[in-house]
């Protein structure tokens, strides 16, 4: 079958006509804008109640005015708080955050203008006037944005724009939300830890070891660190990894079956069991407490034993 070539420019003609209703051209497409237009190009980080210090948000944005982003004076942030604990937590209204100047900004390979910024906790508790221990996990730190233009003009998220194609794609950053986590630093609770042995309550003793003993954390994960001990039963004494999380302030040990056994039916599983759970600070790891119980399934016919440790850093 032979093709009709002014089929085809037809087709080409219709295709351009559309592609220019969504913009004047590629690097101007801004014009389609009554106002103008923040890009989110990228975003990094998070808030770590364990990490305050170097707790982040990294973003990159572009920027569309009608002229390249030449017309944009500053890109300007304030932050407010918002407890997880609804109207009865301790909410503070919006302060001044940062500003980023035009000075800032730079040009990207295809010649927009762009900026890269941080959104910083140790920033945000400063000017809110907060300390650490009033924040909480999934408290909130929400960052809004005034874009000033140099005619004096300035938009906020009320002037938000219907965006030329479905989605978000095309909306400017205006508002970022930031919950808090408990995340402890990738550098902390890691290295060896002598042991002291708490009260137990049972015929045996401390299934990682007496006072004295000396262990060796290591990173397993984000919030996670491992360490191997001896089951300390005569009859099998192979040695196990423990794991143990940290999790906003309290300390899980996770279920490990030792695969001995007294009543050759079960084995002999420690873990949390219903013992309180341990303690730490995130901002310190020198020291912390775990709790745990032995025999959480019965195997040596006696009550389930709660054990405690302290850990101390060498």
């Amino acid at each position: 079958m032979s093709r009709n070539p002014g089929h085809s420019v037809l087709i080409l003609v219709l295709g351009l006509l559309v592609l220019g209703a969504c913009r004047k051209d590629d690097s101007t497409f801004e014009l389609d804008y009554p106002t103008p237009l923040i890009l989110e190009l990228e975003r990094n980080g998070s808030f770590e109640l364990g990490d305050v210090q170097n707790s982040k948000i990294e973003l990159i944005v572009e920027f569309y005015d009608g002229n390249q982003g030449l017309d944009v004076a500053s890109y300007d942030w304030s932050v407010e708080f918002i407890s997880s604990g609804g109207n009865n937590g301790n909410n503070i209204d919006p302060v001044v955050h940062s500003s980023i100047e035009a000075s800032e900004f730079y040009w990207s390979v295809d010649l927009k203008k762009r900026a890269s910024f941080s959104l910083e906790m140790v920033r945000a508790i400063e000017v809110l006037n907060l300390k650490v221990d009033q924040i909480k996990q999934n408290d909130l730190f929400r960052f809004k944005a005034v874009l000033k233009m140099k005619d004096g003009n300035s938009f906020t998220e009320g002037d938000q724009r219907e965006p030329v194609l479905e989605g978000d794609a095309f909306e400017s950053l205006f508002t970022v939300d930031v919950p808090v986590g408990c995340g402890i630093r990738d550098d902390y609770f890691i290295g060896d830890y002598e042991l002291i042995l708490g009260p137990v309550d049972g015929l045996w003793g401390g299934p990682f070891g007496e006072t004295g003993s000396v262990i060796t954390l290591i990173k397993a994960g984000k919030n996670e660190r491992t360490f191997i001990a001896s089951n300390e039963r005569i009859w099998n004494p192979e040695y196990f990894e423990y794991t143990i999380q940290f999790q906003c302030h309290s300390l899980i040990l996770k279920d490990i079956d030792t695969q001995a056994s007294c009543d050759g039916i079960s084995t002999i599983v420690k873990g949390q069991g219903e013992s309180e759970l341990g303690s730490y600070d995130p901002t310190d790891d020198s020291l912390f407490t775990l709790y745990m119980s032995d025999d959480l399934l019965g195997s040596c016919g006696e009550p389930i034993h709660n054990i405690s440790y302290i850990f101390t850093k060498l």
